[in-house]
């Protein structure tokens, strides 16, 4: 393989093989203006129409075929045009003879209109009958190549993690214990801190400090008094954790029934706590609040009248 053949990163030359699996009705277009959205748009000719597989305003909704270009839609295509992996039809070329440019004879052909009111140039990009020979001779192997050393470090890398959630979760409380409490009355239980078992996913990739996930599944009910941190950053297909959010990492078909069922246990045992210790203290907790409540008033009466004798009546 030479030298110029290795400069191609997987996602460009995945590009080229997503375009190259059907020539005749797939293309990609990318604004190229200098505050335009990178983000290559792909398009499928099926049945005489024209399907848009992603855009640079709405994304891809297809996190499959995402994740097989690398996971992202702005790939550096520049390189692909001009080493001709990819052909490259400017909708701003002049012909000198006054002809349609390649970009709008396209259009043409297969009756597409959407960039006719378009804004700024774009660029649209295939794979014809040469640049598919080349492909076939030149890049398809090297492509192949990229892909199963993906393939081998996703294979490495593979996984289950299960992943903790800290959480904040507060006694429960009846509607109609809680409708009985007076305006401003706190209940004085503590809160239950805890880092609690929340979801199960697959690692793809990883790094010194990162793991990066798909197949992210939620293992425990949302519901219940409480407040949860979530620690999952990213989109599909490139969410990921840092590692300290794994619970466990490299996790058995059991792992996430045991932690629950510890998890349960100790928020089951919080909150018999909680109602044990409310069972006894909140009656006179009640009487105490109203006790005060008296008292403040007593006391604004006796400070009103205290500062009236204590000011200096004016003549």
């Amino acid at each position: 393989m030479t030298k110029s053949k290795t400069k191609f990163s997987y996602a460009q030359l995945s590009l080229a093989d997503w375009l190259a699996e059907d020539a005749a009705n797939r293309f990609a277009v990318v604004a190229t203006g200098h505050y335009s959205s990178k983000a290559i748009s792909l398009y499928q000719v099926a049945n005489g129409e024209v399907i848009a597989i992603s855009s640079a305003s709405a994304g891809c909704e297809d996190k499959t075929l995402l994740d097989r270009l690398g996971g992202s839609l702005e790939i550096n295509y520049s390189p692909l045009v001009s080493e001709k992996v990819l052909v490259g039809n400017h909708s701003d070329f002049s012909r000198d003879d006054g002809n349609d440019n390649g970009f709008t004879k396209f259009m043409k052909s297969i009756g597409y209109k959407g960039f006719d009111d378009a804004h700024g140039g774009q660029l649209l990009m295939r794979q014809t009958d040469p640049s598919m020979q080349r492909w076939e001779m030149e890049w398809k192997d090297a492509f192949s190549a990229l892909k199963a050393k993906r393939d081998d470090l996703r294979a490495k890398a593979s996984r289950t993690v299960i992943i903790g959630a800290k959480c904040k979760v507060n006694a429960r409380v009846d509607a109609e214990t809680r409708k009985s409490l007076p305006a401003g009355f706190t209940l004085p239980i503590p809160d239950l801190t805890v880092v609690r078992p929340t979801w199960k996913a697959r690692v793809v990739r990883e790094t010194k400090d990162r793991l990066y996930i798909q197949d992210v599944v939620r293992i425990r009910d949302a519901g219940g008094a409480h407040r949860e941190d979530n620690p999952i950053r990213g989109s599909d297909p490139n969410k990921y954790i840092d590692r300290i959010h794994a619970m466990v990492d490299g996790a058995t078909e059991r792992a996430a029934q045991t932690l629950l069922a510890v998890d349960t246990d100790r928020v089951e045992g919080y909150y018999q706590a909680c109602d044990t210790a409310l069972a006894v203290a909140l009656g006179p907790l009640l009487t105490l609040h109203a006790r005060l409540f008296q008292a403040d008033g007593m006391h604004e009466d006796l400070m009103r009248e205290a500062i009236e004798a204590a000011t200096v009546k004016k003549d």
